[in-house]
């Protein structure tokens, strides 16, 4: 037996069936970082558009935002849903101008979103990704602090900006 065949072996014996084993988004669990991200923005800009919503990509992996919705900045944040039921959105930053942080949380079979306002960032329970820097920030929220996809325009219009 070659060393790959045998460490194919062990990896069987200790491979555990997870509740990610057949859910309808399993395969999000092997998408990179890059492609994650871009996932998100895209699905947000659907769903917004779905909902009869203005909606646009920023265009750039590298703006101040990521999506704009009804002329509202956000960063779009997305995470798969842990073992304990909990969703740890990655790469929070304050320095950026966006007025929304959108994080979307996926579940093997759910959908899962909040929209946080830049000005209660602080009052989150945020944590530094890397203790030598202080702009990349760690949250992690309980799967009963989203909601569900369907609420997005509920949600959404209670934060719109006041007509002028």
């Amino acid at each position: 037996m070659s060393p790959e065949e045998h460490l194919g072996n062990l990896i069987q014996k200790y491979k555990k069936p997870g509740k990610w084993a057949s859910g309808i988004f399993a395969d999000v669990k092997n998408l990179s970082a890059t492609d994650k991200g871009q996932l998100a923005e895209d699905f947000i800009v659907w769903i917004a558009r779905h909902y009869h919503m203005e909606a646009d990509s920023s265009g750039s992996r590298l703006g101040e935002f990521d999506v704009m919705v009804n002329e509202r900045k956000l960063e779009v944040k997305m995470a798969s849903e842990d073992v304990n039921g909990h969703f740890q959105f990655n790469g929070v930053r304050y320095d950026t101008r966006y007025e929304i942080l959108c994080v979307l949380g996926i579940s093997p079979n759910e959908i899962y979103f909040n929209l946080y306002p830049k000005n209660v960032l602080t009052d989150l329970p945020l944590v530094r990704m890397a203790k030598s820097t202080n702009s990349s920030f760690k949250l992690t929220r309980p799967k009963n602090s989203l909601y569900p996809i369907t609420e997005f325009k509920n949600m959404f219009v209670k934060l719109e900006k006041p007509k002028e």
